[in-house]
């Protein structure tokens, strides 16, 4: 077998990677801005193609932003979808991945369960208490995954962790569109019982208790996807 041989790295690939180590040896922080593409690109020895294409990485992924006038400054430091560019081949393979996600999200939020309870402000269990209540009134079903994924996403956030926030759009909202089939009303009703469980337990701060809620709520949730995807290959060899 013949080894390939190693490719060299591109001028861009080059410019990304002196980008990110600029912003950590300057220790810029969000808001604060870069130089002007001239001098930065003097700085680091490319062209102002080849850094305004290195930029635009750092656009994608949401670290830097840039307005007219202004320049480029940095967002954030942690990717805000980290998992974006990846989501539609996931998506092709979503029977394979469903329980490797499903693994994925049991692991953080129970794993998150004593963080929540540390977050749970009474400013933030009010916001809970709100989408619960809606998502109990509304019978419409993409307006009931809406509210139930922001459920979860507002559980995610309690900690105040950004690398938690970086995983929502993975593991809650491409957890809950890949379900092929609306929950029956008998799992809506569940469902239900379990959210308001979850928010008294965040109210008495049981931690142990919270971790046991969120792992059985996760549990039921992939069991009904599981069957709903059972049904819907058995209707195809039927045909």
């Amino acid at each position: 077998m013949q080894i390939g041989s190693v490719k060299k790295q591109t001028a861009c690939d080059a410019a990304v990677a002196m980008i990110g180590r600029y912003i950590r040896e300057n220790k810029l922080e969000e808001g604060m801005r870069l130089p002007p593409e001239t001098e930065l690109a003097e700085q680091l020895g490319v062209s102002r193609n080849i850094l305004r294409e290195a930029l635009q990485h750092y656009r994608t992924l949401g670290i830097i932003t840039s307005a007219p006038k202004t320049g480029a400054a940095v967002a954030r430091l942690l990717p805000e979808n980290p998992y974006g560019n990846y989501l539609p081949f996931l998506e092709s393979a979503q029977e394979a991945v469903l329980p490797e996600l499903a693994e994925l999200r049991y692991a953080i939020e129970t794993g998150a369960a004593r963080f929540m309870i540390a977050g749970a402000t009474p400013e933030r269990l009010a916001r809970l208490e709100k989408l619960a209540a809606e998502l109990d009134r509304t019978v419409v079903n993409d307006r009931r995954i809406e509210l139930d994924s922001e459920f979860h996403a507002e559980l995610l956030r309690l900690p105040g962790n950004s690398l938690f926030d970086g995983l929502i759009p993975l593991v809650v909202d491409f957890f809950r569109k890949l379900r092929p089939e609306p929950r029956t009303e008998l799992s809506r009703e569940r469902a239900g019982r379990e959210h308001r469980a979850i928010l008294a337990t965040l109210r008495t701060g049981d931690a142990a208790k919270l971790q046991q809620l969120l792992g059985s709520h996760i549990e039921h949730y992939l069991a009904e996807t599981k069957t709903a995807f059972d049904n819907r290959n058995k209707g195809k060899q039927s045909c």
